[in-house]
């Protein structure tokens, strides 16, 4: 199984979720192909089983509309029908942006192969194992 990981991190948070979640995909015998949503090469990232994207909630309660959104925008054509996992980190609220950013992929016609994960500022130990639990599930799902 191939996957894409495109990440937004302004802290460094949410890189980290990207990086546990890649060791954690890798530990299950993924090839993961990881890069920060500025550097990604849409060709290559859309050239995998699962599409994974990873921003932290800005403003209030969105995801990054600068690069995150571009990038989506972008390729936005090519997502109906492809798996996606959705991601990140926040800092304040509840991450209530969670939702609508998949309400917004889901009328792009994305379909998820788990439910999204947040996580309250950085991720610790609790998050490595929950995000542990979900690539054993994402890799069972593909």
């Amino acid at each position: 199984m191939k996957v894409s990981v495109a990440y937004y991190s302004e802290t460094g948070n949410t890189q980290e979720l990207a990086d546990m979640l890649t060791a954690a995909l890798q530990t299950e015998g993924a090839e993961v192909y990881e890069t920060a949503v500025s550097d990604v090469d849409s060709s290559e990232f859309l050239d995998s089983d699962l599409l994974v994207f990873a921003t932290p909630a800005t403003g209030t309660e969105e995801i990054d509309q600068i690069e995150m959104q571009a990038f989506i925008d972008d390729i936005a054509s090519q997502l109906s029908g492809r798996k996606v996992f959705l991601c990140g980190t926040f800092g304040w609220g509840d991450g209530e942006y969670m939702q609508a950013w998949q309400e917004a992929m889901a009328d792009l016609g994305c379909q998820f192969a788990h439910e999204p994960f947040t996580c309250l500022e950085s991720p610790d130990d609790e998050a490595e194992d929950k995000l542990a639990e979900i690539a054993k599930e994402l890799f069972r799902s593909i």
